[in-house]
């Protein structure tokens, strides 16, 4: 990901304000078993880095819930110097003084193309439901290449970020058959199935609000002329699989 922090200087860096720490009430509870706290160890700090993350007037699409652990399954993009300096010339094409007010455009963290919603899950059900995916990735879904074939600004579904992302043409069908076998895997644990018409995609950016507030036709015109100026479609390779549950990160191995 060296080409992807290269772009930052386009992103200001999050500040962060630590509140002090409450005081410790004087009555001492009798302390955990050590063997029960190594359980949550790893949601605890998950949560402490989530609430890190919610800064830039970000907020979560869902409530934190002790015990729920955000997860996903999705597909890395690697990110070459070729393809950051398309991202740098899109982010460009927003600092214009004819658009009004500005937007502020910020730079995700990774890139990646999601095959699931991100759903909710419960601590003992990371493990079976992690086995099920490797199990039936890895059986059914070969290697694959996919590529992308232009940009979108997209909006989340409670209309409170929007999102320019490269758009997937080549290897989408591939990319469904890996959905239809998560969906398969979600459901047994009775976990939402992902957007039925599915449009694949690369996130790379981010800025509050609804994008249908500020898309112009010479935006949009702005933003298509750059992606096919640079002449790339990117292509991608697909040897694994991933999934995030909380700080907890999973791969599965395709077969060639």
């Amino acid at each position: 990901m060296d080409a992807l922090e290269s772009l930052k200087e386009y992103g200001s860096d999050a500040s962060s304000d630590e509140e002090p720490s409450p005081k410790v009430s004087e009555l001492k509870l009798p302390e955990l078993p050590s063997s029960i706290l190594s359980m949550f160890k790893d949601e605890i700090e998950d949560d402490s880095r989530s609430n890190g993350e919610l800064h830039k007037g970000r907020q979560r699409s869902f409530p934190h819930v002790p015990g729920n652990w955000a997860t996903f399954v999705y597909c890395k993009v690697s990110v070459s110097d070729a393809m950051t300096r398309l991202m740098a010339d899109l982010l460009d094409c927003f600092n214009t003084e004819d658009e009004g007010e500005e937007v502020k455009v910020e730079l995700m963290e990774d890139v990646h193309v999601s095959l699931s919603k991100t759903v909710t899950l419960q601590y003992h059900c990371i493990e079976p439901l992690t086995a099920d995916l490797m199990q039936g990735l890895t059986a059914t879904i070969p290697q694959f290449d996919f590529s992308f074939d232009g940009i979108k600004i997209l909006t989340n579904d409670e209309k409170s970020r929007s999102f320019l992302a490269l758009t997937v043409g080549v290897g989408s069908s591939q990319l469904q058959s890996a959905v239809d076998v998560v969906d398969k895997c979600l459901g047994e644990y009775s976990l939402e199935s992902f957007y039925k018409d599915a449009c694949f995609h690369a996130s790379f950016a981010w800025f509050l609000g609804d994008a249908s507030d500020i898309m112009t036709t010479d935006l949009g015109g702005r933003l298509e002329k750059c992606f096919y100026r640079h002449q790339s479609s990117f292509p991608q390779r697909v040897d694994q699989i991933w999934c995030k549950s909380g700080c907890k990160q999973f791969s599965f191995q395709l077969r060639k």
